[in-house]
């Protein structure tokens, strides 16, 4: 006749499990945390450039202005020298002719 022998095996099993669960639990965290900072210093990263980015627009933008304006006050300034130099002339000879 054998003899078997009867383990109570529900409490060690539950206890070899529960490292495991820890270190899946521990594994998530950490995988969790580092897309975090990834996604923190991506983010960050993508604010500074655009800071860069919009500085550079600005600089285009206001290079452009002025060329733009000195453009426009030297074309409108011949005809606006024009029309003082003719309103000035009338205005004498308006005064110096008798009446």
């Amino acid at each position: 006749m054998k003899k078997t022998r009867v383990f109570d095996t529900t409490e060690t099993t539950s206890l070899k499990k529960w490292p495991w669960c820890l270190y899946g639990l521990g594994t998530m965290v950490l995988v969790i945390v580092g897309v975090y900072f990834w996604k923190s210093l991506g983010i960050s990263g993508i604010k500074d450039r655009n800071v860069i980015d919009k500085a550079q627009v600005v600089d285009a933008s206001r290079a452009v202005i002025s060329v733009k304006t000195r453009e426009l006050l030297r074309l409108s300034a011949v005809p606006l020298a024009w029309a003082v130099q003719l309103l000035l002339c009338r205005r004498i000879t308006i005064r110096l002719m008798p009446t």
